[in-house]
């Protein structure tokens, strides 16, 4: 079922690409969207433990439920924007008709298991995904998994950082979704 927020997003997304068809009470989104999500957490909602520094450290899974026409590959770019937007996962290269990113991906620069994906260095100073961490007396972080969908591979190599990872998608980019979720110590 989806939340009020993704309903919202899903409109908005409507909106801005062009209504292809509307009946009273539904609403017709392009082909050419994107949309994922996790059956971990919902949109909004809260990140287990499982998927923190508090536990295991795993990374979530995430199901891509759609993508633009003519995308070669996904990035992802998971970031804390409560502090000055750390990031804890940079995963590129994912190829565009995967539909799943499993649970407990290795901490590993390639990854043969999903088409020889590539994961960058977070801000921990690690390759891979390292979870949300956020000091005890802070109140909840907010975590930002932003999906882009791309026309071609990336010329970066495995273990880079958001700086040569970003530029690197310039003139690329078919679309780009975000899921947000929370996690509180």
């Amino acid at each position: 079922m989806e939340t009020r927020r993704t309903w919202l997003r899903r409109i908005g997304l409507a909106s801005t690409l062009g209504v292809v068809g509307c009946q009273e009470g539904t609403t017709t989104v392009p082909r050419n969207d994107l949309a994922f999500g996790s059956p971990a957490f919902e949109d909004g909602g809260s990140i287990p433990e499982r998927y923190t520094t508090d536990g295991p450290n795993r990374s979530p899974p995430l199901m891509i439920e759609s993508v633009p026409d003519g995308t070669e590959t996904v990035v992802l770019i998971v970031e804390d924007p409560d502090a000055d937007d750390f990031v804890h996962w940079l995963l590129w290269d994912v190829p565009g008709a995967r539909r799943e990113i499993p649970a407990g991906l290795p901490v590993s620069g390639t990854l043969p298991e999903i088409g020889g994906a590539r994961q960058g260095t977070n801000d921990f100073g690690t390759v891979g995904y390292r979870g949300p961490a956020p000091p005890a007396d802070d109140g909840p972080h907010t975590y930002r998994f932003t999906m882009t969908a791309l026309e071609s591979t990336l010329s970066v190599e495995p273990g880079a950082r958001r700086s040569s990872v970003r530029p690197a998608m310039d003139g690329m980019r078919l679309g780009e979704t975000t899921l947000a979720a929370t996690y509180d110590r």
